[in-house]
């Protein structure tokens, strides 16, 4: 989404493999990730499987965008609110340091942020926790993240 642009995620999406970026969002839009109406839990997927390309960034948002993943928050009183995940995952051992999940600049904003979990393979193949570092990353001081 670009220059004001929306983009709707809505019930179970699974983006598998992006090349470039799974969905990014750039001055002034807006990404939103919301349930179907009803009461299922529903999810968005972001699967990598090999090591991405420099600045890889799952999800991103920049120059005045929004990320939001729809919470109780968010939805007005007495109007169906389904629960949504998102699982961020990299489904391979080697995790390359300019490889990251969510990425914000420019004064933008996520919220939502506690209803997104952030996996990937170890040597063992088991699935662990993403490195910290790499979850979420705030570019400047005028970018936020909100549970």
């Amino acid at each position: 989404a670009i220059y004001g642009g929306k983009v709707h995620l809505i019930g179970d999406t699974t983006i598998k493999d992006p090349v470039l970026g799974a969905v990014h969002a750039s001055v002034n839009s807006r990404l939103l990730v919301c349930a179907f109406d009803r009461p299922e839990r529903h999810t968005l997927k972001i699967v990598t499987s090999s090591p991405r390309i420099k600045d890889f960034a799952a999800l991103k948002a920049t120059a005045g965008s929004m990320i939001c993943i729809q919470d109780e928050s968010a939805v007005p009183v007495g109007m169906p609110n389904s629960p949504v995940d998102v699982n961020i995952h990299h489904d391979h051992a080697l995790l390359r340091d300019s490889q990251f999940a969510i990425v914000l600049d420019g004064g933008s904003l996520l919220t939502g942020a506690n209803q997104i979990t952030f996996t990937m393979k170890n040597a063992n193949g088991d699935i662990v926790p993403m490195h910290e570092s790499q979850t979420i990353i705030t570019e400047d001081s005028k970018s936020k993240v909100f549970d």
